[in-house]
């Protein structure tokens, strides 16, 4: 693609972002009366709906009668309505038809639908354009240059629910305008038609070489920092044949770059990259230095609280945290300091609090609680900054998988079941080093029990989880490590207590930890871990 077509495209489509960029300042400096606005909005998209009807919706003239009449809910309390949806039932939760079902994944790694109308994708881009205007003028040397959009690949058959309702989305670039969308896909550094490759193998070797191929790659978005590790991991380890590949002219601006950096980076590969943007708070920031390795001269965004079932904040140029997008949904939030008080308002949440969002949606999702932490560490005009601190459910999330509680006890029972080893301790904690995986604290009753054959037994139950299948598969994910320790319970009181922590009853201990403590306090163990192979598969 020629240059000028490409600042063409972008100077069309930056441009076209200032109505939504003063939109959102305007409603910035006046929250409350933004979202006085989208509830009257979405309140009037649910009118003569089942669900409307059920909680007689009609006649609300208030925040506090909108919460009245509506519990806050989880998805459990919505999948009745949803089964409704997938089997073809019209207004269920919106007067306006469903589009397609997006997948999003529990902490017990259990699938859940989530119906998108146009409704939704058009306040997913009411955050998304903002957050471009403000890339575009906070880093004007992006002009020009190309992005990559990292996803995962598709399913090899498109799915649909049972009333022929599509599940989903084709691309990451659907969560943005319609003249958004024209641009970023006509300047993308990897063809679509890439996530259609079946075999994660040569989906990931194809992708490599576009990116290697790309020279003017000056943005890349993921959702995990783990993603971009592993295709860098591929790409060092394969970097001969990969550079055999490319045109001449681009090979020896590789290799002249190379020699320039002294060592295998991304401003060597790309010189005109300016910009990563992915997860990078919570546990994800763990994971950070790893990436940064990677790409020591280029800048990285942390993304706001981005899920399935709607956007809460995105991340400003400057300043700290992310800001809430009062110009997309209705937004509440509960004080985790005041967990049965009524929820907080947008416009009062104070300095240093702690809360979990609740958002009413276009989509249908009425007061739907996200089961997420996160902290206000900030203003923009009027409106609050949060930095989000991590799930409440304690779901590991390393590279997409969420693997929960739940999960790990049922494959610990399974393990116990098929091998006869009873573990007196057990613990899971992720490990986010050069290769993510996660690593088990385990301590046996006496000598029964094979601990090769048990670890098989963890690994193959994991995988039965879709995600963790996936990262594994995509190789973001290694095989699980064992450690086997002594005196386990005894370590795991005392590192809590010196940590400061409230210690649990023995029957209450937890299999997940998300701290990275208990590498030092179990560093006496002796580690069983099964050897790679070949095949992931079990």
């Amino acid at each position: 693609m020629f240059q000028p077509v490409v600042k063409g495209i972008h100077h069309a489509y930056v441009m076209s972002l200032r109505g939504r960029w003063r939109q959102f300042q305007r409603a910035a400096n006046k929250p409350r009366k933004a979202q006085e606005a989208r509830l009257r909005s979405l309140l009037a998209g649910r009118r003569d709906t089942a669900f409307a009807k059920t909680h007689q919706l009609d006649g609300i003239d208030s925040f506090a009668a909108f919460q009245d009449r509506v519990p806050v809910r989880s998805y459990d309390d919505f999948s009745e309505w949803i089964n409704r949806i997938a089997n073809g039932e019209r207004r269920v939760l919106t007067r306006a038809p469903v589009r397609l079902m997006e997948r999003s994944r529990g902490a017990a790694g259990e699938i859940k639908l989530i119906p998108y109308t146009d409704g939704l994708f058009s306040e997913f881009a009411a955050a998304t354009a903002p957050w471009l205007r403000e890339l575009s003028i906070g880093c004007p040397d992006l002009v020009g240059t190309r992005s990559y959009w990292g996803m995962a690949p598709l399913p090899h058959q498109r799915e649909s629910t049972p009333g022929g309702i599509p599940i989903g989305m084709d691309d990451d670039t659907d969560f943005f305008s319609p003249l958004a969308r024209f641009a970023l896909r006509r300047t993308r550094a990897v063809r679509s038609r890439v996530r259609r490759i079946a075999d994660p193998s040569a989906w990931r070797q194809q992708t490599i070489q576009e990116l290697l191929a790309c020279e003017d790659l000056g943005f890349i978005s993921i959702w995990h920092p783990t993603f971009l590790v592993a295709l860098m991991e591929e790409l060092a380890q394969n970097l001969e044949p990969l550079l055999d590949t490319l045109k001449p002219s681009r090979r020896a601006a590789i290799m002249a770059g190379l020699d320039e950096a002294g060592d295998l980076v991304g401003s060597a590969l790309w010189p005109r990259l300016q910009l990563l943007s992915c997860y990078g708070e919570g546990p994800s920031a763990a994971l950070l230095p790893n990436l940064k390795a990677w790409f020591p001269n280029t800048r990285i965004q942390a993304k706001g609280l981005i899920a399935t079932e709607g956007i809460v904040s995105f991340p400003l140029w400057s300043g700290t945290g992310s800001v809430l997008a009062v110009t997309s949904h209705f937004l509440e939030f509960q004080d985790l300091e005041a967990p049965d008080a009524r929820p907080c308002l947008v416009d009062e949440l104070r300095l240093g609090g702690t809360y979990s969002p609740i958002v009413t949606t276009a989509g249908g999702l009425t007061r739907y609680h996200l089961r997420d932490a996160v902290r206000c560490v900030g203003f923009h005009g009027a409106t609050p900054c949060i930095e989000f601190l991590g799930r409440l459910d304690m779901a590991a999330n390393l590279a997409g998988e969420k693997v929960g509680e739940a999960a790990i006890r049922r494959a610990v029972e399974v393990a116990h079941w098929e091998t006869n080893l009873k573990p007196r301790f057990f613990l899971v904690t992720p490990v986010s080093g050069p290769k993510a995986r996660y690593r088990i604290f385990l301590e046996r009753r006496g000598d029964e029990g094979d601990l090769a054959d048990f670890q098989f037994c963890l690994e193959r139950q994991l995988q039965e989880i879709d995600g963790y299948r996936s990262a594994r598969e995509h190789g973001l994910l290694a095989e699980l490590e064992l450690i086997e320790v002594k005196n386990g319970w005894e370590t795991y009181q005392r590192t809590l207590s010196r940590e400061g922590l409230s210690v649990p009853e023995r029957e209450e201990q937890d299999y997940l930890d998300l701290r990275p403590i208990w590498d030092h306090a179990f560093k006496k163990g002796r580690s069983t871990t099964r050897p790679e192979t070949s095949s992931d598969s079990l």
